[in-house]
């Protein structure tokens, strides 16, 4: 028996299994996913209004002080009701007065404005009918 002296060299050939392994699961992740893009769904998305004449329509004003009093276009609703019941029934009677499908709604809560109120507010306009809302001056909630 012999022994070597020197071990021997290394053979300079790279292992390939793993990178056989991660190419064939990459192969199958686009298998998978190819058909899902190719796939659509059809929807029905609204069109913009191409009338170039369509008067815009008229605002109603909401605002909250930080109170928590209500002003529907500068006239104050429930101001000394403190009853959530009573003041959703107000803002509702207040509303009644305006049509919901000629209307868009601008909300303006303060910046430290009690939550509950505007919580009525929107309650009310959805009972409503009202879906023409925005909220003016959301910078103020926003950090920088």
């Amino acid at each position: 028996m012999r022994v070597p002296l020197q071990p021997p060299d290394p053979v300079p050939e790279m292992n390939t299994t793993p990178l056989i392994d991660v190419m064939l699961v990459l192969l199958v992740m686009i298998m998978m996913t190819i058909p899902i893009m190719t796939n659509s769904t059809l929807m029905d998305l609204p069109r913009g209004d191409t009338a170039a004449d369509a008067a815009p329509l008229p605002i109603l004003k909401i605002d909250v002080d930080f109170l928590g009093i209500v002003r529907v276009d500068g006239q104050p609703v429930a101001l000394e009701e403190n009853n959530p019941v009573q003041r959703a029934r107000a803002i509702d009677a207040a509303l009644m007065n305006h049509d919901p499908a000629n209307l868009r709604v601008h909300v303006e809560p303060d910046g430290v404005a009690p939550y509950a109120p505007v919580v009525e507010i929107m309650a009310a306009l959805q009972r409503g009918g009202f879906d023409k809302v925005g909220f003016v001056g959301n910078h103020r909630f926003v950090k920088s």
